[in-house]
């Protein structure tokens, strides 16, 4: 017996699904057609209509791996006490340099208070200095590129006086050269030192820029001594 038809005003009847195999059109077997994307339900599978299953889960997104934090982490220290100890390296140098560039001119560098003695004249330095561009009392300028200026106290201690001449007293320098002294730029070139007699003499050398002063060479006619300055 047959359905009777549609009435209106009621709902239609309810039918079998179709399930006949649906066929792809000429289109859709083309080459380079797109398929309509199917919704991804639980475990990559979708319910068929296009919506996840309830209490399944949702789609897992790939995520491109992460560095180790961890290692990197360990490695900041090690990057953090090299830089400390290069800092410290650089201080340092650029603190030597400076103390072995400036020093002379403040007479640090250079040890005073030693001793020399020639025929019992005792001689003591009592001041060394270098870089210097002027000499006090005087406008002259150096030749061969700085001035150094050492103040030294000869004490008579024999029985009878002594004959100076400082146009005698070199000075040997690091350079393994020797200076002079520069008598134009002396108060005193020669003196007679009695006996007992305490005398302070001022000697200037004229030296290259760099050098330094080493041994100062006191001598009284053969007789010479050496004192260190450094």
């Amino acid at each position: 017996m047959s359905e009777p038809p549609n009435h209106p005003g009621r709902p239609p009847a309810r039918t079998e699904p179709d399930r006949r195999p649906r066929y792809r059109s000429l289109r859709d077997l083309a080459p380079g057609a797109r398929r309509p994307a199917r919704p991804v339900g639980m475990f990559g599978q979708s319910d068929g209509h296009g919506a996840f299953p309830s209490g399944g889960y949702q789609p897992v997104h790939s995520t491109p791996p992460q560095p180790d934090r961890q290692r990197l982490r360990g490695l900041r220290p090690t990057l953090q006490g090299a830089l400390i100890m290069l800092l410290l390296v650089g201080l340092l140098w650029g603190g030597y340099a400076a103390y072995r560039y400036f020093a002379p001119y403040y007479g640090l560098g250079y040890i005073t208070g030693r001793s020399g003695t020639v025929q019992d004249v005792v001689f003591t330095v009592t001041e060394a200095r270098c870089g210097l561009d002027r000499v006090p009392q005087t406008d002259e300028s150096p030749d061969k590129g700085q001035f150094c200026v050492v103040n030294v106290k000869a004490t008579n201690n024999s029985p009878k006086s002594r004959y100076l001449s400082l146009s005698m007293f070199s000075m040997h320098l690091d350079t393994g050269s020797r200076a002079n002294p520069v008598s134009r730029m002396m108060r005193t070139r020669s003196l007679e030192l009695e006996t007992g007699e305490t005398r302070d003499l001022h000697l200037v050398y004229d030296i290259l820029d760099g050098a330094r002063m080493e041994n100062l060479k006191v001598q009284i006619g053969y007789e010479t001594s050496n004192i260190p300055l450094r």
